[in-house]
């Protein structure tokens, strides 16, 4: 290199000074001037994005927000790089990058989340990242979740906890993450919304939603009226059997139960967990449910006349009305009460 700076000094001619320029600007001055220089930012795509999220069932979200921002950031530069400083200068776009394919990008973007979740695929872009694969993007989700779940609407709440409830105990990468999760659906706001859409629900997982939300205590109060009102037969039946044996039992998993052991024969199940609960006014509940429209209602109902025949002077003429039940399990249940008093 020192025999072309001789050279280039011979040609300059005599009394010409010449400095050496660095090839490239220091890393600190770079990075100032791009952080001062605007990205390009359509904000038309980003609110197309962000409105066609927020109409997607929560089962799609996952899916749709990852094509959705990859599509966003993959059409100049480096994504990496302009999704940072997209972050940067316009925050609002981190709800979208959150499901973005990019770790970095989603760690990012969960730590830009300046507002509690106002709908449910704001809140499921927190939710499903506390089960990220990347333990990073973990803990910045765990964080995000603590300082603005607690303050999310129970409205987005309860939409949201239809697609995390069926999936809370198969999700397997979190550990302590899912504490600050079970806290945003304990919430007697979000307990009380839940309850009554569950009681106007006429078809889909309501059975599934309510042996979910047993564990949260709060969900006590609205069983009565789960019994009583619900349009569905299958949380009829879930409340009132719950009302009746005074104990709320949930599925926290799957595991396996021998069958034979000599040819090794196993067989799955649902594991379960329960607690007590206190004593509810039963017997009008059982009064009406024999009437019910529904044969799986009814058996609930003779199971709870069965284990209520002492406390009900009138259990055996119930009984025997229902021995021309045109349910043949209810029928052999009200006989062997009769048989059994």
């Amino acid at each position: 290199m020192r025999w072309i700076r001789t050279l280039i000094e011979r040609l300059a001619g005599p009394g010409v000074q010449t400095t050496p320029r660095p090839l490239l600007d220091p890393p600190a001055a770079k990075t100032s001037l791009q952080e001062a220089i605007p990205v390009a930012f359509d904000q038309a795509h980003a609110e197309e994005a962000l409105a066609t999220l927020r109409a997607a069932a929560p089962n799609d979200v996952a899916n749709m927000g990852a094509k959705q921002s990859w599509y966003f950031l993959s059409t100049q530069g480096d994504r990496r790089d302009r999704g940072r400083r997209l972050l940067r200068q316009h925050p609002e776009i981190a709800w979208l990058m959150a499901f973005d394919p990019d770790g970095y990008l989603r760690q990012a973007a969960l730590q830009c989340l300046n507002r509690p979740p106002a709908a449910a695929f704001e809140f499921l872009a927190i939710a499903i990242r506390l089960n990220d694969w990347v333990p990073q993007v973990r803990q910045a989700a765990q964080a995000a979740a603590e300082r603005l779940l607690p303050l999310a609407p129970p409205e987005a709440v309860a939409s949201a906890a239809h697609y995390l409830l069926q999936r809370r105990h198969s999700w397997g990468r979190w550990t302590n993450e899912a504490a600050v999760l079970d806290a945003a659906l304990a919430r007697p706001d979000v307990i009380q919304h839940l309850a009554g859409e569950l009681e106007a629900m006429t078809s889909g997982p309501g059975r599934a939603i309510l042996q979910a939300i047993l564990r949260f205590p709060a969900v006590d109060a609205h069983l009565p009226a789960l019994a009583a009102n619900a349009s569905m037969p299958a949380v009829r039946a879930v409340a009132l059997e719950t009302l009746v044996f005074g104990r709320a039992r949930w599925p926290v998993g799957y595991g396996w139960k021998w069958i034979d052991k000599a040819y090794g024969l196993q067989r799955r199940m649902m594991l379960t967990k329960e607690r007590p609960l206190e004593a509810h006014d039963v017997d009008a509940l059982i009064r009406a449910a024999v009437r019910d429209r529904f044969a799986l209602v009814r058996k609930v109902a003779v199971d709870g006349l069965y284990a209520r025949r002492a406390e009900m002077p009138d259990a055996a003429d119930i009984a025997r009305s229902l021995l021309d039940d045109r349910s043949g399990a209810v029928r052999d249940r009200a006989d062997f009460l009769l048989r059994n008093p």
